[in-house]
């Protein structure tokens, strides 16, 4: 009697934890780097779930992947895949991991995308090279380009601090720093591996409060304006 009892509480207890498991689809990478006609891979791993997804290239003539669908059941221990990813010529590319009819096994219906950022590089690329595959700041935009080592963003008078974001191969830099421009006019940023460095410029242009209302005010001024005078022309028109 008791062994039934105790049989009941545990299913009581798990009944809860299998209905309420969650289904989910992970990807191994975010970023990728790839010489011209060499191969990495990724892996795409699911749990608790059953369906169909798609890994598409955003540029196949950029870089090509070793399957466009598969089939998860992990109820079948079919719950891993390894993609592999072929650099086909210099450039960058992205490869989507399309969810497609995939449902967990509570009949929820489970929606999304995962990606990974793919950059192939020449086939002369040494290890001595430095390879950048993302440089930004936080809440600001620039156009980056490895070649390119001077920019410019405008920053609040009161702001003292830019968070970067840098990744690359084999890179010793932090992938999230937090840099002080407290009274600065420009900041320099130095990335390098093993074997070199490059610096990058930001210069930074203050811009005050009051100096930013006055061009929203102007730039509201001016749209007024012009639809003044285009009423007035209409209203011209109509007239004759």
């Amino acid at each position: 009697m008791k062994k039934i009892k105790y049989l009941l509480i545990s299913l009581l207890v798990l009944i809860p934890l299998l209905v309420n498991a969650k289904g989910s689809i992970s990807i191994s990478e975010d970023n990728l780097v790839v010489q011209r006609g060499k191969r990495v891979t990724f892996s795409i791993e699911a749990d608790n779930l059953a369906g169909v997804v798609e890994i598409v290239s955003s540029d196949s003539s950029i870089a090509t992947v070793s399957m466009e669908n598969y089939f998860f059941d992990t109820s079948e221990n079919i719950n891993k895949v390894t993609i592999i990813v072929t650099g086909i010529k210099k450039g960058n590319a992205k490869i989507s991991v399309l969810f497609k009819d995939v449902a967990t096994f509570d009949y929820e219906e489970l929606t999304g995308v995962k990606t990974v950022n793919v950059s192939v590089i020449p086939n002369d690329y040494k290890k001595e090279d430095l390879v950048i595959t993302k440089f930004t700041i936080e809440g600001y935009s620039i156009p980056f380009n490895q070649n390119q080592k001077e920019y410019e963003i405008e920053v609040q008078d009161k702001v003292e601090t830019l968070i970067f974001y840098i990744e690359g191969d084999n890179l010793k830099v932090n992938p999230k720093d937090v840099v002080n421009i407290a009274n600065k006019d420009h900041v320099t940023i130095d990335i390098a591996n093993e074997y070199t460095s490059v610096e990058y410029v930001i210069n930074i242009k203050r811009v005050s409060k009051t100096d930013e209302t006055i061009r929203k005010l102007l730039i509201i001024v001016g749209a007024i304006i012009v639809m003044l005078i285009i009423a007035h022309r209409l209203r011209k028109e109509k007239s004759q």
